[in-house]
């Protein structure tokens, strides 16, 4: 058992007796090349995020903290397990049969998803083209998102469908094979990557690459907020993946923690292009999106033009990353209020320096966050290149930091020790 997971497990349980008892009934009854952790997923005790949480402590993205304890295990879980194994004797566990579909889905098997109905009148279980239905996963501007099993492939995607309000909309329609055209053209370990888009019927639908992990918005609810040199990297990856789409004429409009995707070894995935618009570049220059409707976005991360339903650059992006930066760093978005509040303080205000509401994160690092979110788009980063240089200058900040700490430590370790030594000398020499 890893030592991470043997730490999480008791703190957890507290009691030794108990953990030995887990280790015995998860070697007994645990599915082959099945962890401790995705095995009490599946037993029903810890949430289903907890595999990816556990992973992400074990990569130093998430802070080992208390809390993390009644995120993975409530009280009350937490209590029925313990009962459980009590009760349990060395000798009367009986193993369990592992099933097709515990070895195909995760772990979760479809008969496991009770309640799910799926849009255009599909069910748990049902088949749309070559891919299985099995939970919904997610759901974004226009669309809902399922895990889907590819029966060929034998491998988990991800379909997307359009929100029930709008499968009777051809403008609608439009809009979502636009958005599948345009993930098409981008290939990027930061981008979610498209694999197909078919009708079932007369309903479109898109096949995305599944991710196993969840949105930074979730993260974070889970964990709390992120270390300032993970939340650094975090936001370093998104805006090399927003990069990539500019390059192609992409504006995402939709920037905010809930697109943005976090796997299990701590890759970021920017997600969702269904507000996006193509520009037109000349010669490599970035292009503008004129803005016909009203706002568009989310208003805890738009940017002050998207707030005036004015024309949008790469730079609105850029901003809307700032405030994404700004929440996963603090814990909370830049403003507060009624999203209309929202709105006028995204125009009219700057928010509170990062490093005033957490002590400890380093001035350069709000300067930088201050910069991405200035309300005139000419004082902010021009370029995605410019905003990479400022992460990354952080980065190798933080890294030196490290550097000379662990120099410094090392250097007081050893003068601690000799001064003992020479004490002892000393001492000796005396007698």
């Amino acid at each position: 058992m890893d030592a991470t997971i043997a730490t999480i497990l008791s703190n957890c349980f507290h009691s030794p007796e108990d953990i030995a008892k887990l280790e015995e009934w998860w070697k007994k009854e645990g599915l082959p090349e099945e962890d401790v952790v995705t095995f009490l997923v599946r037993q029903g005790y810890f949430s289903e995020s907890a595999p990816i949480l556990i992973d992400l402590v074990c990569n130093g993205t998430v802070p080992l903290q208390p809390e993390l304890w009644k995120r993975l295990l409530s009280p009350e879980r937490g209590m029925q397990l313990r009962e459980r194994l009590r009760s349990m004797t060395t000798t009367s566990s009986k193993a369990t049969t592992a099933t097709e579909s515990d070895l195909i889905y995760d772990t979760k098997s479809i008969d496991a998803i009770e309640g799910l109905i799926l849009p255009h009148g599909l069910q748990k279980g049902s088949v749309v083209g070559k891919y299985m239905l099995l939970e919904q996963i997610g759901q974004g501007a226009n669309g809902v998102v399922y895990r889907a099993h590819h029966q060929v492939l034998n491998i988990p995607v991800a379909i997307k469908f359009l929100c029930p309000n709008y499968q009777n909309e051809p403008s609608a329609h439009e809009m979502f094979r636009q958005e599948a055209q345009l993930l098409a053209q981008i290939n990027h370990p930061n981008v979610l990557r498209v694999w197909d888009f078919d009708y079932a019927g007369e309903y479109p639908y898109l096949v995305l690459e599944y991710v196993q992990g969840m949105s930074l918005e979730e993260l974070v609810r889970q964990s709390g907020r992120l270390q300032t040199e993970h939340a650094t990297n975090i936001i370093l990856q998104a805006c090399q993946g927003l990069r990539a789409a500019q390059r192609v004429g992409i504006i995402h409009r939709d920037v905010k923690p809930a697109n943005l995707l976090i796997t299990r070894d701590s890759c970021v995935k920017v997600s969702d292009f269904g507000l996006a618009l193509t520009v037109h570049t000349q010669g490599g220059e970035p292009g503008t999106a004129q803005v016909k409707e009203s706002f568009a976005g989310t208003a805890a991360y738009a940017s002050p033009e998207q707030a005036l339903s004015s024309s949008v650059d790469h730079r609105s992006d850029i901003y809307s990353l700032g405030a994404t930066f700004y929440y996963i760093l603090t814990g909370k978005p830049p403003f507060s209020g009624t999203w209309m509040v929202v709105l006028i303080k995204h125009i009219q205000e700057m928010p509170t320096p990062p490093h005033e509401v957490i002590p400890g994160v380093p001035p350069e690092v709000s300067d930088v966050i201050l910069k991405m979110m200035a309300k005139n788009p000419e004082h902010r980063y021009q370029s995605y290149d410019e905003c990479i240089v400022a992460l990354e200058h952080l980065l190798q900040k933080f890294e030196k930091f490290s550097s000379d700490h662990l120099a410094s430590s090392i250097r007081s370790t050893k003068e601690s020790l000799w001064g003992t030594l020479k004490a002892r000398l000393l001492g000796l020499k005396t007698q």
